[in-house]
């Protein structure tokens, strides 16, 4: 285990500050038509669902309530 200023120095945790939480990109014609509403905020959006324990599961069918495409 390492504080937390440990990691922030060590080379590993300067390349995780460098990227950002989140990245999006476009990924061609099928990207740029989506559009969330307000039934169903998550349809069109892919979830792979590698889980098997409480969590995992719960999270995933919550994801798939939204409409989103899981599949595991």
């Amino acid at each position: 285990m390492r504080t937390v200023a440990e990691w922030k120095a060590h080379p590993q945790g300067r390349a995780v500050f460098a990227e950002p939480l989140i990245a999006m990109e476009k990924a061609g014609a099928a990207w740029s038509g989506w559009r969330p509403t307000a039934a169903r905020p998550l349809a069109g959006v892919k979830v792979l669902d590698l889980t098997r324990v409480l969590a995992g599961p719960v999270a995933t069918r919550f994801l798939a309530g939204y409409g989103a495409d899981v599949s595991g």
